[in-house]
């Protein structure tokens, strides 16, 4: 658990270089939300960042109403906050250890503590404003059906549509920080959850890797890093006390004659 006050830096340098790709496997409902949120989160600022046309123009709001789908559920406010209290108990048992850099821990606990209160004062949805919005109401009312919003279905939506480009970028990014709250939320249950344990080098004989999983502290979310050069990705199978991953790839080769594998591999808690 010390790794998680002190390992910033290696995490991040993980997750963007450009020679490999790290595969993410959650093991419980919290953390899969998170990282759906999360990718949602990216692919929003994506989204409003390269606006120059129409079609780009709902692509945002196309995001934007993904991400109103995902938080709207009454149990969400609960799993999180019960999550971030978990991670203030687990790192205050840290501030005797004399390994820990006791500034960082108290700088990550006042911000637990910051997001959490800012979880219990919040009584509303995430995202109620944006359920109010006559505009995104009725874009969401016509998301599932066949061919989404029209010209003829949503006329209002229509007409904003063809503003200036400047000006749908500051309304998606007023609507957009109407989950800020939840945005760092998952921000920062993420970042502990894998800055828990670092990547280790690890061989899967014959394209198969199987460990036993410890059960106390309890894996919430498994990581793989794989050289991106290499063509494969993993088929992660958890059971109880079990992790096996096998290595698959679209070359025959590889199908025929099974190789060893070198990986990295993170069991985060």
């Amino acid at each position: 658990m010390s790794n998680v006050v002190s390992l910033n830096q290696k995490i991040e340098e993980a997750n963007v270089n450009p020679e490999f790709i790290v595969f993410e496997h959650p093991l419980n409902e919290t953390i899969r939300v998170c990282l759906l949120l999360e990718q949602l989160f990216n692919q929003a600022n994506d989204d409003i960042k390269i606006i120059n046309t129409k079609s780009q123009s709902n692509q945002a709001i196309t995001t934007l109403i993904k991400l109103m789908n995902v938080v709207d559920r009454p149990d969400l406010k609960g799993k999180l906050t019960k999550a971030l209290t978990q991670q203030a108990i687990n790192l205050s048992q840290l501030e005797s250890n004399p390994q820990v850099d006791q500034k960082k821990l108290t700088n990550i606990l006042g911000k637990i503590d910051t997001i959490s209160d800012q979880l219990h004062s919040t009584n509303n949805k995430f995202g109620q404003a944006l359920r109010d919005n006559e505009i995104l109401k009725v874009i969401s009312q016509y998301s599932s059906s066949p061919g989404g919003a029209a010209n003829f279905n949503t006329p209002r939506y229509m007409l904003w549509l063809q503003q200036d480009n400047k000006q749908k970028k500051v309304d998606l990014k007023k609507w957009l920080a109407e989950f800020e709250l939840i945005k760092k939320t998952v921000t920062m249950l993420l970042s502990l959850t894998r800055n828990s344990q670092i990547l280790n080098k690890k061989l899967a004989s014959s394209s198969f890797f199987q460990i036993n999983l410890d059960s106390n502290p309890i894996t919430q979310l498994v990581r793989v890093k794989i050289p991106l050069d290499a063509n494969i990705w993993p088929e992660i199978s958890v059971g109880r006390h079990r992790l096996a991953i096998y290595f698959i790839s679209s070359e025959i080769e590889l199908k025929e004659d099974k190789k060893d594998i070198n990986f990295e591999l993170a069991c985060c808690y």
